[in-house]
């Protein structure tokens, strides 16, 4: 009777052991770091997403994030507004110190328009008028000396 009860025993652990096997090889890995600017100011607010999937974080105020992945092999997209977004390939780390550089291509699209006269009404946003006498005799070279 007891080597019944022992063998259905083994037979119940084995069968368990092998219904949990595929759990464990699908068990997310926690990836966390942190993500800088040049100047080494944190980035608030980056995106950091698995790359190929939907599945993604932000970095909070000292541009910190923690990230579950299948795998120390998955690679991370991370984006900021006016940054470069690059790609970081894990290659099995679990912590990360990520530094974006800015993104000189962005600029390029900016246009001041100075010249032509609108109504302040018309205008969204602030205004401002400098008259005549307060251009004529400056050699300006910062924009903020008009005052």
């Amino acid at each position: 009777m007891m080597t019944l009860l022992s063998k259905v025993t083994k037979a119940m652990v084995w069968t368990v052991a092998m219904l949990l096997l595929p759990l464990s090889a699908m068990a997310q890995v926690t990836v966390t770091g942190n993500v800088a600017d040049e100047s080494g100011e944190p980035v608030i607010g980056a995106s950091v997403q698995v790359k190929g999937t939907s599945h993604g974080t932000i970095t909070d105020f000292d541009g910190n994030f923690a990230i579950d992945v299948e795998n120390t092999k998955a690679t991370l997209v991370v984006s900021y507004v006016g940054l470069t977004t690059q790609e970081v390939a894990l290659n099995g780390k679990k912590v990360l110190k990520i530094v974006m550089t800015a993104n000189t291509e962005v600029i390029d699209e900016v246009v001041v328009v100075g010249y032509g006269m609108q109504k302040k009404s018309d205008l969204a946003g602030a205004s401002s008028s400098l008259g005549e006498d307060a251009l004529k005799n400056a050699a300006i070279t910062n924009c903020l000396i008009l005052k």
